[in-house]
């Protein structure tokens, strides 16, 4: 990255990295007030965010690798055309977010995408590739996964209410102690998932059948 786009970077006085170019090797950026940028062709790897403002920020063209974010603000922020590759996101807002704009190889060389407590309802992943994802212990309601691959994946302690589950493959699946899905196994694939009761019974609400007691 040249010295014209770092001294673009918005707030770049308070990231304390050590000099311009890309930013990599274990860097600690605390409360970075992106919110609303839009920050181009820009290589963040081995990075930790903690606390940073960035709702509304357009990541566009960016390559986002190992990356940890810690407490931030990310509602409605857009990944346009950037890859997302063993990223991390730990107790973040990330309402309203199109995950689908982001690149996404068959292959996750540095890992999974991992979304771990905090936020992230409303979210697009329709017709994505998540296989072995962690979206572990946060809040997914109205997430839509339509057409998601989510073989492997763990949804484990997550709050699913109206979340849509239409042509999904949750093969293998860890949805234990999730709430509040329904998931309609007749368009939906499902074999060797992880449930767990009462929330497992409505898996069965698709069906015309009575369950007594």
């Amino acid at each position: 990255m040249d010295d014209d786009r770092w001294r673009d970077l918005p707030a770049r006085a308070s990231l304390a990295v050590p000099a311009p170019g890309d930013v990599e090797g274990s860097v600690l950026i605390e409360g970075a007030e992106w919110s609303g940028a839009t920050i181009e062709e820009v290589e963040l790897e081995t990075v930790e965010l903690r606390g940073g403002r960035f709702a509304g920020t357009t990541f566009a063209s960016c390559r986002l690798l190992e990356c940890r974010f810690v407490g931030c603000d990310l509602a409605g922020v857009s990944w346009t055309s950037s890859k997302l590759d063993g990223c991390r996101f730990v107790d973040c807002r990330l309402t309203g977010v199109d995950w689908s704009s982001a690149l996404w190889s068959d292959v996750q060389y540095y890992g999974p995408l991992h979304i771990e407590g905090g936020v992230a309802s409303g979210g697009y992943f329709g017709d994505l590739r998540l296989r072995e994802a962690v979206l572990r212990d946060c809040d997914l309601t109205e997430a839509d996964f339509t057409g998601a691959d989510l073989s492997d994946a763990v949804l484990a302690g997550s709050d699913l209410d109206g979340a849509r589950f239409t042509r999904t493959t949750l093969d293998r699946a860890d949805l234990r102690r999730a709430t509040g899905y329904r998931i309609d196994l007749r368009t939906s694939s499902a074999d060797g998932a992880r449930f767990d009761l009462p929330a497992a019974l409505e898996l069965l609400r698709a069906f015309p059948i009575v369950i007594d007691g």
